[in-house]
């Protein structure tokens, strides 16, 4: 784990995801760059979007519409991908698999429920933040994201 933030003078580093296979519960870009766009207006971060090969367009138009540093990281294999959380401070994405690995790794993360019951698969962290919407994710209000966001990064520079 990277060390504290006030010791080393790094950045937060905040990790999206492009590749879900679930619709719902994937934010698209437009929504995605207006939240980070503001985020980067009251914090310095630096911005990985993991994409698999078959979402590198996707990755490449965020990557396009946010204002922070970003850098696209293909991880095609699932070690690529732990390693790649592992050095994050802040993981943002809709449920799945990655959520389980952030809180199994410690990792902060903001995570969107679609259909899905967060009741039952929740990611099993205290510092996770679960926000939903029955239908699909793209419903959650962008304020409620950026707050939750927002939240995470104060916690995490405080540290």
């Amino acid at each position: 784990k990277r060390q504290n933030n006030k010791n080393n003078n790094l950045q937060p580093k905040i990790l999206i995801s492009v590749s879900n296979n679930r619709d719902s519960c994937l934010l698209n870009n437009n929504k995605i760059a207006i939240i980070i766009n503001k985020l980067s207006k009251k914090f310095k971060f630096d911005i990985y979007i993991s994409t698999l090969k078959i979402d590198y367009d996707k990755a490449l138009n965020l990557k396009k519409k946010i204002t922070p540093k970003s850098t696209i990281k293909l991880t095609p294999r699932l070690n690529g991908y732990i390693e790649l959380m592992k050095s994050m401070d802040l993981c943002f994405f809709g449920e799945g698999g990655g959520m389980h690995i952030a809180a199994a790794l410690g990792v902060h993360q903001v995570a969107l429920f679609g259909h899905t019951s967060k009741i039952t698969w929740s990611p099993l962290s205290k510092i996770a933040t679960v926000l939903d919407d029955k239908s699909n994710v793209n419903n959650i209000p962008s304020g409620k994201i950026l707050e939750a966001l927002e939240n995470k990064l104060q916690i995490i520079i405080s540290n």
